[in-house]
């Protein structure tokens, strides 16, 4: 049986069909195939792909989607000539099937892009999680029925597999989010029904979902807990050895310390409420392993392991740069650097993907610290404070990437206790804290582009024209994200000289995916600052003054310089002196690849008074 046949064949409820009183007039589902109701009567979506344009804008909660995001998220790379156009018209028709009176249009366009406006619709996925969250602080306060029953309401929800038919790269890495999220929601259930002694059916359960997905851990260390709870200590120990066999055979890895943990508490005699007394002390190692390339950076990777080194502080330490710069490696690398400083582990998180929020990061970090999933708080700021006393008396490296608004972010995960320290990594300046040290990341120099060229295509074909070699990586202006992406292209051309490379391979391609992490950072601008942005395009040699800016754009000079201080801060420019700024030739080349119209007679009069810059 597969877990598909597992999902399927559980009862599911229809209460996205139904409108409460009171509720939105607009119902949707997503737990399933996309499906919209309108009053409790069904809505036809048209084709997959339309459906899938509805169920970006619902995901985002009433943020806006771009046309860009909607683009890359229907069809990645394979984007075809008619993109714009067909996107409108899944637009066009989905408002036409939502209010086909024409009153009451609910997909709202804008500046940002196309959006639903949150107060206005119902989505089964909202009430999964506000299910599972009313469970967390049942489970919290120990009212196991209650977590129970919930997780059971908001598991009966879906039907069948998430984003059913859905196509493209969004509906697919969204699937593989919600059906993380449910069956982690499955395996709470069952922990619940574990503490209210319900070992019968709960075993029962196991047995489907373990013999659907033999390699999850926390399924057997379920059932361990409830053959031991249920007085079966010969069967939980045949139970570990059964997980240990399969990890290791398929694998090739030991159980791990949560299976361990509970091994070791059986065969020690105790009762399952002594083992459930006794304090867990453990030494998490989770910051991201720096890549088996990684390059250069030697200077100021020394100066951020210098800057973590004070035990009797608690030193906040921003990695600050461009998107695709390279800061996750240089954090793995400088955590691995510094790892023996911090005896009681290394903790980390992403928020690049925008899915984790601070409280779920503490719940995380929490667990994985040794406190009972039981004894998290629901509430973020008791999260909050349950975190900063486990931190006392220890000393742990906390490394978070992504941190796109520091302040709302990183704030509540700051420890308070003396030899912690945090690192983080962001494409924006913020003030998130009082005392917190900067270190940008930019481009590589000349030679570290040129080695790390040699070490992904071989140092002797480097060598063999480094006149070649050079024009390759200046062309892509020594940005690591670019040159790993022309890097992987000769490595698969290894008969092609560095010169039919450099004639043949296109530098915006190289860039694409610098392009595609530029448009969040580009969709945080002002109106000011994205339209300065959009006529650097034509900056002549990549030099600037904000004199030159206010000309072109008829502001007065303080204000140009605010809003190129403001690209600054996002490190589209490169503040030098007061009003003089640098902007590097790829940012260039997507500011122009991203104007629009109306700004491209701006190129030739910048081309114009450039020649003032000197």
């Amino acid at each position: 049986m597969t877990v598909s046949d597992l999902r399927t064949a559980a009862p599911r409820s229809r209460l996205h069909m139904v409108r409460p009183a009171g509720g939105p007039e607009w119902r949707f589902a997503v737990l399933g195939r996309v499906r919209a109701w309108r009053f409790g009567r069904e809505i036809d979506l048209g084709a997959p792909q339309q459906r899938t344009t509805l169920a970006m804008l619902l995901l985002r909660e009433g943020a806006p989607a771009t046309l860009d995001e909607l683009i890359n998220g229907l069809w990645g790379e394979d984007v075809p000539s008619a993109a714009v156009g067909t996107v409108r018209t899944y637009i066009s028709r989905l408002r036409r099937a939502l209010c086909p009176d024409g009153h009451n249009g609910l997909i709202v366009s804008g500046r940002g892009g196309y959006r639903l406006p949150r107060d206005r619709v119902g989505l089964d996925f909202a009430d999964f999680r506000a299910l599972v969250a009313e469970a967390t602080t049942a489970s919290a306060e120990r009212r196991f029925a209650d977590a129970a029953r919930r997780l059971g309401d908001g598991l009966a929800l879906f039907d069948g597999i998430t984003l059913a038919g859905a196509p493209g790269p969004y509906a697919s890495a969204q699937r593989d989010r919600i059906e993380h999220l449910r069956g982690a929601a499955d395996e709470d259930r069952l922990a619940a029904e574990i503490e209210l002694g319900r070992y019968a059916v709960t075993l029962a359960d196991l047995c489907l979902r373990i013999a659907a997905e033999p390699l999850r851990e926390r399924l057997r260390e379920l059932q361990m807990l409830a053959l031991w709870r249920d007085g079966r200590q010969a069967e939980a120990l045949v139970a570990f050895h059964q997980a240990r066999t399969v990890l290791a055979t398929e694998l090739g890895v030991d159980p791990g310390p949560g299976l361990r943990r509970l091994h070791a508490e059986i065969l020690a005699g105790d009762t399952p409420v002594q083992a459930e007394a006794r304090p867990v002390i453990r030494v998490p190692a989770q910051a991201p392993a720096p890549p088996s390339d990684f390059t250069g950076r030697a200077a100021l990777v020394s100066r951020i392991v210098a800057s973590l080194d004070r035990p009797g502080a608690v030193p906040v330490v921003g990695v600050a740069g461009l998107p695709g710069s390279g800061k996750t490696a240089v954090i793995g690398t400088v955590a691995q650097r510094v790892a023996h400083l911090f005896p009681d582990g290394v903790l980390h998180t992403d928020l690049g993907g925008g899915t984790a929020t601070p409280g779920d990061v503490l719940a995380g970090w929490l667990r994985a610290l040794g406190v009972a999933a039981s004894a998290v708080p629901a509430a973020l700021p008791e999260r909050a404070a349950l975190w900063r006393t486990t931190l006392a008396g220890r000393r742990i490296l906390v490394t978070v990437d992504g941190a796109a608004d520091g302040d709302a972010d990183l704030h509540p995960l700051l420890p308070a206790a003396p030899g912690c320290a945090v690192l983080f990594t962001t494409s924006r300046l913020c003030a998130v804290a009082a005392g917190a040290e900067w270190h940008r990341v930019g481009p590589f120099t000349r030679a570290e582009a040129l080695e790390y060229l040699g070490r992904r295509i071989g140092p002797d074909r480097v060598a063999a024209e480094p006149a070649a070699a050079a024009a390759l990586v200046t062309a892509r202006a020594c940005q690591p994200l670019a040159l790993r992406a022309v890097a992987t292209r000769l490595a698969a051309r290894p008969a092609w000289t560095l010169a039919e490379a450099g004639s043949r391979l296109s530098a915006d391609d190289d860039a694409a995916e610098l392009y595609r992490r530029l448009d969040p950072v580009r969709g945080t601008l002002d109106c000011a600052s994205a339209d300065v942005l959009a006529t650097l395009a034509g900056a002549a040699g990549g030099m600037v003054t904000a004199g030159q800016v206010g000309y072109l754009l008829g502001l007065m000079e303080r204000e140009a310089e605010a809003a190129l201080d403001t690209l600054a801060e996002r490190f589209l420019v490169e503040a030098l002196q007061p009003g003089r700024y640098r902007i590097d030739h790829l940012v260039r080349r997507y500011a122009a690849l991203r104007r629009s119209p109306d700004v491209a007679h701006r190129l030739v009069a910048m081309d114009d008074v450039s020649g003032a810059v000197a």
